[in-house]
This record gives structure tokens, C-alpha cells and sequence, in this order.
């Protein structure tokens, strides 16, 4: 129970910087054009 809940936290980290990378990436694509 502990370790899912770790795995969950951990992989939460991991993608929301990613989100938000993909976010930023789309808003100066729409920005440029």
C-alpha cells in the first residue's frame, strides 16, 4: 500500500514537469503564428 502510494507520488513528478513543458511549448508555437 505504501510503495503504490510512493510509485503514484513519484510518477506524479515526473509528469507534470513534463506537462507543463508540453503546455509552454504549445503556447509559443500559437504565439509564434
Amino acid at each position: 500500500m505504501n510503495s503504490k502510494k510512493y510509485t503514484q507520488s513519484s510518477f506524479s513528478l515526473v509528469i507534470a514537469p513534463l506537462f507543463v513543458g508540453l503546455i509552454v511549448t504549445i503556447v509559443n508555437h500559437w504565439l509564434d503564428d
